[in-house]
């Protein structure tokens, strides 16, 4: 069974798993792109659901696609 680490970007909020955290269980969040990048890049062999704010989207979503192929 293929597993799916969540990540969460927000930049609006310092805690913005508070209210999920107990229905995802582990999430890493971030409130800064080139972190939440970092992280991606660092850990190529596995698998993400990506939760990202909309204003963040247009920065984040393009890397993230170049990046994996």
């Amino acid at each position: 069974m293929l597993q799916y680490n969540i990540l969460w970007l927000d930049a609006n909020s310092s805690d913005p798993m508070s209210n999920f955290r107990s229905k995802l269980g582990d999430a890493q969040t971030f409130t800064d792109v080139k972190n939440c990048i970092q992280y991606v890049q660092s850990h190529p062999n596995e698998s993400f659901y990506l939760i990202v704010s909309g204003s963040l989207a247009k920065e984040i979503v393009p890397v993230i696609y170049e990046s994996s192929n």
